[in-house]
């Protein structure tokens, strides 16, 4: 997973559309990727459930859900063309 085995979580869908582009790097501008698909694929909801089906507040928030291999075969996917 990107990050290392620290789960990568946000507070909000925009935080973790930032988190994508700064991963997608520097030179990247916003025609050069669909961000919003690329994020719509990578991340889930996590609804911050326990085992015994309560759910903390504290714990909500968006997951990045897919492995390094996985966000950058989104990306290649996701890679407007004409660059």
């Amino acid at each position: 997973m990107i990050g290392g085995s620290d789960a990568v979580v946000f507070e909000t869908r925009r935080e973790a559309a930032e988190w994508v582009g700064v991963a997608l790097g520097s030179e990247v501008g916003p025609d050069d990727y669909d961000v919003d698909a690329i994020t719509e694929e990578c991340f889930e909801w996590m609804d911050g459930r326990d085992d015994a089906g309560t759910i903390h507040l504290n714990r909500q928030g968006v997951r990045l859900a897919v492995t390094t291999a996985e966000f950058w075969e989104s990306a290649a996917r996701n890679e407007r063309t004409g660059r």
